[in-house]
C-alpha cells in the first residue's frame, strides 16, 4: 500500500480521464485496492484538461481515445501551456501502435506509462504504484 505524505496531499489526488463509465469504476477500484482514494473522473478530454489546469494532481491517467481532446493532444497542450509540468501522466489506450509512441518520442512529451487496454487490475495497480513511488518527492 502507498503511504501518501500528509504535508501534500494534492500529490495523491488523482484524475482519470476515460470516456467508459465501467472502465472508470475499474481504475478507481484498482487504486482503491493499493490505498488511493482521491480520485476525480471525467469521460471527456476538455473538461480533464480544465481540471487538469485548475487543480493540483499527483496522477492523471488518460484515456488515449476520448471526446473533446485525445489523450495525446491534452498532454501536448500541457507541455505547451506550463513550464515545469511534472505531474506524472498515465496514458491508456485501446490500440498502442508505432505511430503513438513514435509521436510521444520525437515531440519529447513527458509519458510515465503507456498501458494497453483491457489489462489485469493487479498489473495496473503495479503500474500505478511504481510510476508514483518514481515521482515522489518531485
Amino acid at each position: 500500500m502507498l503511504e501518501p505524505n500528509r504535508g501534500a496531499a494534492h500529490k495523491w489526488r488523482i484524475l482519470v480521464a476515460e470516456d467508459n463509465p465501467t472502465m472508470i469504476t475499474y481504475m478507481r477500484t484498482a487504486m482503491e485496492g493499493i490505498g488511493l482514494y482521491s480520485i476525480d473522473s471525467v469521460t471527456d478530454g476538455n473538461e480533464a484538461l480544465n481540471l487538469i489546469t485548475s487543480k493540483p494532481y499527483g496522477l492523471i491517467v488518460l484515456d488515449h481515445d476520448m471526446p473533446g481532446m485525445k489523450g495525446l493532444d491534452i498532454i501536448r497542450t500541457l507541455s505547451n501551456l506550463r513550464t515545469g509540468f511534472y505531474t506524472p501522466i498515465m496514458l491508456v489506450t485501446g490500440q498502442v501502435n508505432s505511430e503513438m509512441v513514435q509521436a510521444i518520442r520525437n515531440e519529447r512529451l513527458t509519458v510515465a506509462a503507456v498501458i494497453a487496454k483491457p489489462f489485469p487490475q493487479d498489473a495496473f495497480q503495479k503500474r500505478v504504484a511504481a510510476v508514483m513511488k518514481a515521482h515522489r518527492g518531485r
